[in-house]
């Protein structure tokens, strides 16, 4: 028998301690890599704007400033608009939950044949807990969105170092492209780019065609509710919009409130309510999406749905909301890949 040895050269030590070291030290600033994937996707979003006002012979720092005023007084109106109602409905919602509550079980045990299928202390229960997360969630509702911009963004200071970085990632043309490029050697920088020009142009399209699906949906979901008599329906309809940039499980997430908002009023209504939003997304996934995602869609569903509960799973809601534009990026370096992998 002949003993065959395994040669470990000293070099070979070195290079796994150092990418040792490397994912380490990734893992240790991981959330300043988020927040500079945030100021590309933010910066990718602002540049076509400020390119058209670069165009009309506008310096590009000025150009940025006067997008940011516009976004900003977009949000600030809306924010002015929106906020006392939505605040009031929701204190409304969160007083008129036990009355919800004692009628939708009251209809629940009045259907003929349903206490065959489980009892209406059972039924009772599982509604009472439920509707008492809601309203405990409804009470801490401003604390827990609070809590969320803060762990995005790290607080008012990582805020506006969110807003530096954009800045400086846009005042100068094709910034996010030179600035990675930088740290490329010379000979690959010619491919970099052009994968990184990639990426950038689906992302900037991506959140473009977010905000404005997500835009439709409110209206499309406010105007349904409220000819429905639906209460509640500007916070309802918020919420679908909001959620609309969580892939696959928005819809459904923001489509259960509505339905039970329905279901108080009558099992009918809650079919109908479910019928509404069901057609919404039909519309949405049928006529909408082509037209305003543009060439930021046809991603693998798969893959969509693996990068969203990777993400989720790591980095949590944060993670999740990042899910698109991750498999964005993900996608157009595997797209490269195959173009340019050397063939042997």
């Amino acid at each position: 028998m002949s003993n065959k040895g395994v040669s470990i050269t000293s070099g070979t030590i070195i290079r796994f301690i150092l990418i040792l070291l490397l994912l380490g030290f990734i893992y240790l600033i991981k959330n300043v890599l988020i927040l500079f994937f945030i100021a590309v996707i933010i910066a990718a979003t602002f540049d076509p704007l400020v390119d058209r006002l670069h165009r009309l012979k506008i310096p590009r720092a000025l150009s940025i400033i006067a997008a940011y005023l516009f976004f900003f007084t977009l949000i600030g109106s809306c924010v002015f608009l929106l906020y006392g109602p939505i605040v009031e409905q929701i204190m409304d919602m969160a007083r008129a939950f036990p009355e919800f509550y004692n009628h939708v079980t009251s209809s629940w045990r009045n259907i003929s044949g349903l206490e065959n299928l489980t009892t209406p202390q059972t039924i009772g229960n599982t509604i009472g807990s439920s509707i008492g997360g809601i309203t405990k969630g409804l009470t801490v509702a401003t604390s827990s969105i609070i809590g969320i911009v803060t762990s995005v963004f790290g607080g008012i200071v990582g805020f506006f170092l969110l807003l530096m970085m954009t800045f400086y990632l846009t005042v100068e043309e094709r910034g996010v492209t030179k600035f990675i490029c930088s740290f490329v050697p010379g000979e690959k920088r010619a491919l970099v780019a052009q994968i990184i020009t990639q990426i950038q142009t689906r992302l900037g399209s991506w959140l473009r065609g977010q905000i404005a699906l997500s835009v439709i949906i409110f209206v499309m979901s406010y105007a349904a509710l409220s000819l429905l008599g639906i209460k509640y329906a500007l916070v309802l309809a918020l919420l679908a919009g909001l959620f609309e940039i969580v892939p696959f499980l928005g819809p459904i997430i923001s489509a259960v409130p509505a339905i039970f908002f329905g279901l108080a009023e009558s099992w009918n209504m809650a079919m109908i309510v479910a019928v509404v939003y069901v057609v919404i997304q039909q519309l949405e996934n049928q006529l909408i999406v082509p037209r305003v995602m543009g060439k930021a869609t046809g991603l693998n569903p798969l893959l969509v749905l693996l990068v969203l509960l990777a993400g989720a799973r790591v980095f949590g809601i944060v993670g999740a909301l990042l899910a698109v534009p991750l498999t964005i990026t993900i996608s157009v370096l595997v797209e490269n890949w195959r173009e340019y992998k050397p063939s042997k």
